[in-house]
């Protein structure tokens, strides 16, 4: 038997984890917004989230009450979830949204300045070619 001190302790890891949970699945969500998961990318990213899930909530379990599962863990789960949601869900994926979008324009910016130093050093070279074939002539 479990004492009342680690059922409490094990509600708030709980509580926190669902807070983690829906944080990161946020993160995930936005991410896949932006198009560039097909169908079977998402259906195996999706499976591996639910996978790692349940085996980081084992763990979690296994460290705080000897792996013991009440019906307070799903109920703690769940209600960190929902509260992470009411609460904090907008605001997260606001600013996921934000700074995705923000890292793919420094990335595009960033292949558009490499394709502009690659089309400059070709041309060099090609000018550079140009001289010696005139030499040989």
């Amino acid at each position: 038997m479990v004492s009342l001190e680690i059922q409490f302790k094990t509600f708030i890891y709980m509580l926190l984890f669902g807070h983690f949970l829906a944080f990161t699945f946020d993160f995930y969500r936005v991410f896949r917004s932006f198009g560039y998961l097909d169908n079977i990318a998402t259906r195996i990213i999706d499976f591996i989230f639910c996978l790692l899930a349940g085996i980081i909530t084992f763990i979690i379990l296994l460290k705080s009450n000897l792996g013991e599962i009440r019906i307070y863990i799903f109920f703690s789960l769940g209600l960190g979830i929902l509260i992470y949601n009411r609460l904090f869900s907008k605001y997260a994926i606001t600013s996921f949204r934000v700074i995705l979008e923000e890292i793919i324009k420094i990335i595009r910016k960033s292949f558009k300045l490499i394709k502009k130093l690659y089309k400059i050093i070709e041309g060099a070279f090609l000018k550079i070619k140009e001289k010696i074939n005139s030499f040989k002539t």
